[in-house]
């Protein structure tokens, strides 16, 4: 946990994070723990203290009200099934509330999961968009101010965006400024609010910038709004004309043309270029590299550094690939965990079934069946637990991500994906199947004369 805790803030944030536990949150841990434990148990307790004595002589577990209902009904209609799988199936029926509070308290647990890879898979999608729209395919820098139309007339470019980076105070803060040309559009492509700059704005070095979404959200700005950029050259009081969804730099950017950084900087130029390739594959990005290379060394520009980005993309995306594995991974003893309730569930089952256990096999059923009846009652409660997991799972995610917008002071929208449901859903039946071995092998060892005996 604390590996893929360190992992996600030096990928998203840039700041690797440790991973700490004061004595005193072990401290409330366990006394909240506790706590929590007791006050679920009272309304268990309370019911138990009620029930008459004839009631719990004459039901040994089974309502006097069962098979009355409409859920009853279908179970008995349940022909196709196996009839000891149709048994474990209508055992989870008889006493709904003790099986839907246990489904809960499962639901709770792998709703936890759900929500915390949802978070993780929001932030890691965020993150690659960020990577995506940021620098192109290969950036070309240093040597000088290598001539843009040379970078342009190389084959297998299909655009190429001047960059020149310097810093600015906005709103008494300082921020870095980029300032990229129109052709930047082919990078920035996702805007949470109006446009990119236009031509006319480059050639007029217009006073126009896009924010960042963090920026924009702390400074309550947006599309028409006005801005103030102050560098130790000049001032410019800035429209904002765009808002990107993209976060550089944490959100906190500002974007302005290539020209009005020239101006607002004092920089003779652009110091670097971001190149689009036509193709988005290894080979073909490298041979345009090598393309590129030739091109400046002919019109010569010396020292120039060509940076193909897709090896690092590739790398981030392996290391984005493990910590969802590293997650999922981590939720299948989160959601172990939760099946301790299914254990005391399961175990309070066979207990008060002893003598109907008997009955089974006084008329010549096997252990094999017992296991399974026990087992398909586990694993209905734990489905129920999945299907409980699902909104608990969403709202969940909803917190988190709301926690890191507040912290990053951008809008983040959740992703809530369908295909982790069906791996939590086969953890859930695993681990159900697995935390009731001990229930299951007390059912099956009882001898049918001492289970009929049983008081």
């Amino acid at each position: 946990a604390s590996d893929v805790y360190k992992r996600q803030g030096r990928q998203f944030s840039g700041v690797e994070a440790g991973f700490g536990l004061p004595p005193w949150v072990m401290v409330l841990s366990i006394v909240g723990g506790v706590a929590i434990t007791m006050l679920s148990a009272v309304p268990a307790i309370r019911r138990a203290t009620r029930i008459p004595v004839k009631e719990a002589l004459v039901d040994h577990g089974v309502t006097a009200a069962y098979g009355r209902s409409r859920l009853d009904r279908i179970l008995r209609r349940l022909g196709a099934l196996p009839r000891m799988t149709q048994l474990g199936m209508r055992n989870a029926a008889r006493n709904k509330g003790r099986s839907l509070s246990t489904g809960i308290q499962v639901g709770f647990a792998v709703g936890t999961f759900l929500g915390f890879l949802a978070m993780s898979i929001t932030v890691l999608d965020v993150s690659a968009a960020t990577y995506d729209g940021d620098g192109g395919d290969i950036i070309v820098s240093g040597g000088g101010a290598a001539p843009g139309p040379v970078l342009a007339a190389v084959p297998g470019v299909e655009a190429v965006s001047p960059v020149l980076y310097s810093s600015a105070a906005v709103a008494g803060e300082i921020l870095p400024l980029r300032g990229q040309s129109p052709a930047a559009v082919v990078f920035h492509d996702e805007m949470r609010e109006g446009r990119w700059f236009t031509a006319a704005e480059e050639t007029a070095a217009a006073p126009v910038a896009v924010l960042g979404p963090a920026l924009a959200n702390r400074l309550d700005l947006a599309v028409g709004d006005e801005v103030q950029i102050e560098t130790t050259a000049n001032l410019v009081n800035a429209e904002v004309v765009g808002i990107t969804s993209l976060m550089i730099n944490d959100g906190d950017l500002v974007y302005v043309p290539v020209s009005t950084a020239v101006g607002l900087s004092g920089e003779p130029g652009p110091e670097a270029f971001f190149v689009a390739t036509s193709s988005q594959e290894g080979v073909e990005i490298d041979a345009t590299a090598t393309e590129i290379a030739r091109a400046l060394d002919s019109a010569g520009v010396r020292g120039a550094q060509i940076t193909a980005r897709y090896i690092e993309r590739d790398a981030q995306e392996a290391q984005d690939r493990s910590i969802l594995a590293i997650l999922m991974i981590l939720g299948v003893p989160v959601i172990a965990i939760g099946m301790i309730g299914l254990v005391a569930s399961m175990t309070m089952s066979v207990i008060e079934r002893t003598r109907e256990i008997g009955v089974l096999r006084s008329i010549g059923a096997r252990a094999r069946h017992i296991r399974r009846m026990l087992r398909v009652e586990a694993i209905t409660i734990a489905v129920i637990g999945w299907v409980a997991a699902i909104p608990l799972g969403y709202l969940v995610g909803t917190v988190l991500i709301e926690l890191l917008s507040r912290t990053f002071d951008v809008d983040f929208a959740l992703r809530y994906p369908a295909w982790p449901l069906p791996f939590a859903l086969l953890a859930s039946v695993g681990a159900a199947a697995l935390v009731v071995v001990l229930p299951v092998r007390r059912a099956v060892r009882m001898r049918p004369g001492e289970a009929l005996r049983y008081e």
